[in-house]
């Protein structure tokens, strides 16, 4: 969940790939099937804060194989600039 510092939650978010959309509260969602032909894909997050500065976090969706069960999930890591 993003917030600021004054605990609203009113932020503009953005997704770098229009495959996939970003709720209010952060979350991160597919408006489309979305092949991963490398096996993983990278986009941005944008987010404005209240007072119109822009922040971006970087989101890695990658497909995970569990070879016991034969079993397939997909995962996403999001890391932001220090």
């Amino acid at each position: 969940i993003f917030n600021t510092c004054d605990g609203r939650t009113g932020t503009l978010l953005q997704s770098s790939d229009k495959r996939f959309d970003v709720d209010t509260d952060g979350t991160v969602t597919l408006k489309r099937r979305v092949n991963l032909h490398e096996g993983h894909k990278v986009f941005s997050v944008h987010a404005w804060d209240s007072s119109g500065k822009k922040h971006m976090v970087s989101v890695r969706v990658e497909r995970v194989h569990h070879h016991e069960d034969h079993h397939m999930d997909t995962v996403m890591n999001i890391s932001s600039p220090q």
